[in-house]
């Protein structure tokens, strides 16, 4: 059988190793190790209950969606799924079309963790400088210059005068 490489695009033989054109490990043969979401259900089901913001993060699921900027998974016929990407100008790049489910779901399920945890860094990032409930919990500790006394200790000496 043969698939096409994540991350060249090239086809190779499923049975390959690594791409032959980029020396990309296959990742078809990493999928004994995985854990996440094998179905489609399963990855929404995994959504829903992590509360994870997919239609914020443009992330389509059990939907071909044309829009630009968009990334998902959907079942093209009644064995071949479809992970895409669409391009900030709406070009589709299909970055696999194939009858494994569990494969496709996973390459899917990657991204949507890499793309969330840098939303949630910039969500934390944005409470914290907006006074948002960023910290709630931990006493806040004032950012200090290296060597100055702190002011609400009562210490007017200022070393270095």
């Amino acid at each position: 059988m043969m698939i096409k490489c994540i991350f060249c695009g090239k086809p190779f033989d499923a049975s390959f190793e690594i791409c032959p054109g980029c020396g990309a490990v296959n990742m078809e043969q990493k999928l004994a190790d995985y854990t996440g979401p094998k179905t489609i259900e399963e990855l929404q089901a995994y959504i829903n209950a992590n509360n994870i913001p997919a239609s914020i993060l443009r992330f389509f699921i059990g939907t071909d969606c044309a829009e630009p900027t968009a990334f998902g998974i959907f079942k093209k016929d009644a064995q071949t799924f479809v992970v895409f990407e669409n391009g900030n100008d709406g070009k589709r790049n299909n970055r696999y079309t194939g009858t494994n489910e569990a494969y496709a779901v996973s390459l899917i399920y990657q991204k949507l963790l890499a793309v969330h945890s840098g939303f949630k860094e910039k969500m934390d990032r944005m409470d914290f400088f907006s006074g948002g409930n960023y910290g709630v919990g931990r006493p806040f500790e004032p950012f200090r210059e290296f060597g100055k006394p702190d002011p609400s200790k009562g210490n007017s000496q200022n070393p270095g005068n």
